[in-house]
């Protein structure tokens, strides 16, 4: 087993439905493996003040994906820092290597709900990208706030309201 896999921690990785102990021991569990195995692949790096990830990025992602993988009914939060860099340069930095993760992810086989987020320089901890892994619920709660947002930005901006598919508008507000 590599640095990214432990049989020991795979004991947390079983279906815990509802039971919200056995879902809190299966966070840990799977926060314990992500972080073992950043730790051994020396985070996720990318080219200095670029969203390409170097090349052995790409293998922790599929090392990450696996874990995940153990861990069906759990989401993953995925957080992107950078260093110090103008507020902009450094969001829209953050924004283009947490997308990057993402895709990386699903790319691998990541079946997982992932939410993803740049924050662009927060701290003087440097670039980073952190994983952390929750109740899938979570995700699908943020996703929706998020598409609600959009949406709300999207009638403002336009001045109407459409449905999903396309077929019928109505004038903001209403």
């Amino acid at each position: 087993m590599g640095p990214c896999q432990s049989a020991f921690e795979d004991a947390g990785a079983q279906d815990v439905g509802t039971n919200p102990e056995a879902k809190r021991r299966a966070i840990g569990s799977a926060q314990s493996q992500i972080d073992r195995c950043l730790w051994w692949a020396g985070g996720v790096p990318f080219e200095k003040h670029q969203p390409v990830m170097k090349q052995n990025a790409k293998q922790t992602l599929v090392n990450l994906a696996a874990i995940m993988q153990k861990f069906p009914t759990l989401g993953l939060k995925v957080l992107c820092f950078t260093g110090n860099l103008p507020d902009s340069q450094a969001l829209r930095l953050s924004n283009l290597r947490v997308m990057a993760v993402k895709d990386g992810l699903y790319e691998a086989g990541c079946k997982n709900p992932i939410s993803c987020e740049g924050r662009g320089h927060a701290d003087d901890l440097g670039a980073r990208i952190e994983f952390i892994p929750c109740d899938a619920d979570e995700i699908s709660q943020l996703t929706e706030g998020m598409l609600d947002a959009g949406s709300r930005l999207k009638m403002m901006a336009t001045g109407r309201a459409c449905n999903t598919d396309g077929r019928s508008c109505s004038v903001w507000p209403f």
